[in-house]
């Protein structure tokens, strides 16, 4: 399939050797980044992350949970967990790290300061991975209180694609200047 497509743009591209290497390359990186995301996030999977006491003050103390579930069907898995608020590492386990057997889920909570006042916008990772998940509460700066599961590498190759599309897009319709 990747062939098809390089034999495509570099005939739409009327043989502009920049043109084409600049959309075969986007091309290529768009389809490797989406195979590793997707290879990092095979092992583990992040869900029912909370902090509470909710709307807590700077430097109170509280406690991050969440269900850390091992994926994989044949082999044991040693599993880190960071946690932030607003950016900045608060706790982690990486001193002993969570053992899950395969196929099983766990309930990680580690207890911690938070490092900025309310509203908070918390996320947890976890290696292997990294996979990560996170939320804000009402009022939150970037998410408005919702929660989601975050793939950085999956943002990456969204973003690539984004960029490759309308750089494709921009060149394929320029028309040509006549003297």
């Amino acid at each position: 399939m990747q062939l098809e497509v390089i034999e495509k743009l570099s005939k739409n591209y009327h043989g502009k050797v920049v043109v084409s290497s600049i959309a075969i390359t986007a091309f290529l990186l768009l389809t490797t980044l989406a195979s590793v995301s997707q290879a990092s996030a095979s092992t583990i999977a992040l869900s029912n992350f909370a902090v509470t006491p909710a709307q807590s003050a700077k430097g109170a103390s509280v406690t991050g949970s969440l269900s850390v579930q091992n994926l994989d069907s044949k082999n044991t898995v040693s599993v880190i967990v960071t946690m932030y608020d607003n950016g900045i590492v608060v706790a982690d386990n990486s001193a002993n790290p969570t053992s899950i057997a395969k196929g099983d889920t766990v309930t990680v909570q580690l207890q911690f300061q938070t490092a900025s006042s309310a509203p908070h916008c918390y996320t947890a990772s976890a290696s292997p991975g990294p996979v990560t998940i996170g939320y804000c509460e009402s009022g939150g700066r970037i998410l408005g209180g919702t929660t989601g599961s975050i793939n950085t590498l999956a943002l990456v190759a969204s973003a690539v694609a984004v960029a490759s599309i309308v750089v494709a897009g921009t060149l394929a319709t320029r028309r040509r200047r006549t003297n």
